[in-house]
């Protein structure tokens, strides 16, 4: 069952508390009250005063857990009948509709479906980027009536206007070249207080052999010393290792440097998950549920499913991520500007230095330059994390997006997150002497649900019943290529995964991921609109 706060407010001047019964829509709980803060169900319906003077109280708030958690607001000011919804920085969810004499608000998409007379539709280019891998339109929604609270952000509705204003106004302001690594110590002052406002007595943590993970546990296994519980650390490993890919510098299997991190502190309790009855087909219907919109990676839900559901199970009262650590603590600028010598590799040999700017002047993506944008767009990524956190319980909490974090980050000039070929260098050299030296040094990435196309491989009878199921839905027949899917579901279903050479297991990789799952995600999302309307 879906949990969200919603209300609806009427133009002139009403404000009507919403009490969607499951008859109106079977997903939607009831009662349900006005939006107040997140992860609180209101124990009571608000009037307009009592909303003014919560946001007025969450706006006024400072060097609260409001500084740092997820949590939204609604307020109606009667004056001048105005709704103001506003969006912390960090994982929320927030979206309204405008409609003749009203507006409607909720955390859940999917609440709009009950609205009488009400007509909802997808938004078909939206749809069109997740399946051909483009970036999203952060100003949009997957639906053409719906919009969006930005993270970070303050929307203002009145009945003739709209506007938004940004609450976290982030500027990347660099400093001149770093010569003597002051930066080091500042950052690792300012990551730790990160971590150190979010953790509480029983605090767990995500753990897989990555950088931005690793600092976060040991940061805070030392932060709670001989805390009378241990701190909880959980790493996803593969089932299937035998038939498990990663392409070449990839770890297939990020369990054994993981617990490198975790061997040396005795507070710590490491559970590595392998996800053994994971039904990746119902997982992706659930993540469509979950979030009302399709996903990126849907090959990815099954095991943070699980994850979260572990840390809940094991009565755990808030899980630490460092999911936009790699657009903040470990980023690394890849624009040609970065080639100057003296800027950039002043230690480093002229013919050495020839080689790598050729190589880089060949392979950088200019789009993946700005650090800003890149965390901009992580996160309004990751909605999902908020939705788990509500169903299961456990509070998720991500120290690599604190806004104090961001705003020193910003200030740092480039040069110390890149220098003579250390790449994410911040976190490398900050972090050194507290991480073990493998994980300093390793430069390899995991590769998230590595053995994605053994499971898939187990499920291809499952696979054909969803396809049949999407079938159903005219714009799903239009979108997705249904017999190229039942052909690379039948490729999978006869191939010999362990035999199968590297590169062969790449491209049906990438066939099972990018077509045949995304295609399942946007199919369950397609199918809301046949009897939702």
């Amino acid at each position: 069952m879906i949990s969200a706060f919603c209300g609806i407010v009427r133009f002139d001047g009403q404000l009507i508390p919403t009490g969607l019964s499951e008859s109106m829509y079977s997903q939607m709980p009831s009662p349900l009250g006005l939006l107040t803060v997140t992860k609180k169900l209101p124990t009571a319906t608000m009037t307009a005063a009592e909303m003014s003077q919560s946001d007025e109280a969450l706006s006024a708030s400072s060097g609260t857990s409001l500084e740092f958690g997820d949590y939204m607001s609604a307020s109606y000011k009667i004056r001048d009948a105005s709704l103001t919804l506003t969006a912390s920085w960090g994982f929320v969810s927030l979206y309204y509709l405008v409609q003749d004499g009203f507006v409607a608000f909720s955390t859940h998409p999917n609440a709009f479906f009950a609205i009488p007379d009400v007509t909802l539709t997808p938004n078909i280019d939206q749809i069109s980027r997740v399946l051909e891998s483009r970036a999203l339109d952060v100003e949009k929604t997957f639906y053409n009536e719906i919009s969006q609270v930005r993270p970070g952000s303050k929307t203002v509705i009145l009945q003739s206007e709209i506007k938004t204003t940004d609450l976290c106004n982030f500027k990347e302001n660099r400093a001149v070249d770093s010569r003597n690594d002051s930066e080091l110590g500042i950052f690792y002052n300012v990551f730790r207080e990160a971590i150190q406002k979010r953790i509480v007595s029983k605090t767990a943590t995500t753990l897989s052999a990555g950088l931005d993970s690793s600092a976060i546990t040991a940061i805070t296994a030392d932060l709670l010393g001989e805390n009378e519980c241990k701190l909880l650390a959980i790493t996803s490993s593969p089932k299937y290792t035998n038939e498990s890919f990663a392409p070449d510098g990839c770890l297939n299997d990020e369990s054994e440097l993981a617990s490198q991190v975790t061997s040396s502190r005795k507070n710590i309790k490491h559970l590595i998950l392998k996800s053994d009855g994971a039904d990746i087909v119902a997982s992706i219907q659930r993540e469509v549920q979950l979030t009302g919109r399709p996903s990126f990676s849907p090959a990815n839900f099954f095991w943070i499913e699980d994850v979260v559901n572990c840390a809940a199970n094991e009565g755990y009262k808030r899980l630490l991520i460092g999911q936009c650590g790699n657009g903040t603590i470990s980023w690394s600028p890849t624009m040609p500007r970065l080639l100057p010598k003296s800027r950039f590799f002043p230690n480093t040999p002229f013919n050495k230095y020839l080689k790598v700017a050729k190589y880089r002047l060949k392979n950088t993506n200019i789009l993946r330059n700005s650090q800003l944008e890149t965390i901009k767009m992580h996160s309004s990524m990751f909605d999902f994390w908020y939705h788990l956190s509500l169903r299961s319980g456990i509070e998720i909490l991500d120290p690599t997006l604190d806004k104090t974090l961001i705003e020193t980050l910003l200030a740092f000039p480039e040069n110390a997150f890149y220098r003579d070929g250390v790449s994410r260098r911040l976190i490398r050299k900050g972090l050194k002497g507290l991480l073990p030296e493998k994980i300093l040094s390793n430069k390899k990435r995991g590769q998230q649900s590595s053995d994605i196309v053994a499971r898939a491989k187990r499920q291809t009878t499952q696979i054909n019943d969803a396809l049949d199921q999407i079938s159903q839905s005219a714009a799903a027949l239009k979108l997705l290529d249904i017999p190229r899917l039942r052909e690379i579901n039948n490729k999978i279903f006869l191939a010999n995964l362990i035999e199968m050479s590297n590169e062969d297991f790449k491209k049906l990789d990438t066939e099972c991921t990018v077509e045949i799952l995304r295609g399942l995600s946007v199919g369950f999302f397609l199918l809301k609109f046949l009897s939702k309307n």
